[in-house]
């Protein structure tokens, strides 16, 4: 099999993985309003989501291992400090170019998303999965398989491509959306074009999603 081939396999199945902790939370509170339990998730349910997102990560780290993109080897903490601070920075200018355009007291679709799913998921599922397994699996699939496998290339068309198929996945549905996705695909992708060093940009995305998904929380986002 050759490697662009296997590389469009594992997108397309990392692709399928991204949502798995709501789909198979989505199924456990529809069994539990079914049976007239509650619309929650107990806490074994809560376990199950956790544990399988945990172990898809666990499978692709161990791959992005073996393929050196993720190593002590070659790390520099310096240059780790700097690209993620320069790349934060530059997801703050798209995101404030984002809020230029966002009606008063109107929120992206991403967000309510997140905001309606506050209401039926514990809050430890959701932590985990918008700040851990969403940031890590959307470098795996967007940064390492996409741009080093199917692509081949770091050039300017494959942060350009890797960016813009980055948007569309999250289906932006407003001029808002595009503008902060397309930001955070092209930040995202350039940081790992410049770098080659998948690590770094895992380090970057889950401080990102750390951070909105604290703010959105406590209501500050």
């Amino acid at each position: 099999m050759g490697k662009k081939v296997l590389g469009i396999i594992l997108v397309v199945l990392g692709l399928a993985l991204l949502h798995m902790g709501v789909i198979v939370g989505g199924f456990f509170i529809g069994s539990n309003v079914l049976a007239e339990v509650g619309a929650g998730l107990y806490l074994w349910q809560s376990e199950v989501v956790v544990g399988l997102e945990a172990l898809v990560l666990l499978l692709f780290l161990i791959y992005a291992a073996k393929q050196s993109w993720i190593g002590f080897r070659g790390f520099s903490f310096g240059k780790m400090a700097v690209l993620v601070v320069l790349g934060l920075l530059m997801v703050l200018v798209f995101e404030w170019l984002a809020l230029i355009f966002l009606p008063a007291g109107k929120t992206t679709s991403g967000r309510q998303e997140i905001l309606e799913l506050m209401q039926y998921f514990p809050t430890v599922v959701l932590a985990f999965n918008f700040m851990v397994y969403l940031p890590m699996m959307e470098e795996f699939v967007f940064r390492g398989l996409l741009m080093d496998k199917v692509f081949g290339s770091f050039s300017w068309w494959s942060v350009l491509l890797s960016g813009i198929l980055y948007a569309v996945c999250h289906t932006p549905d407003s001029l808002v959306a595009w503008i902060l996705y397309l930001g955070l695909g092209w930040v995202f992708s350039g940081c790992y074009a410049y770098s080659r060093r998948l690590d770094y940009n895992l380090i970057l995305h889950v401080l990102y999603g750390a951070v909105a998904f604290s703010l959105l929380y406590m209501g500050m986002y």
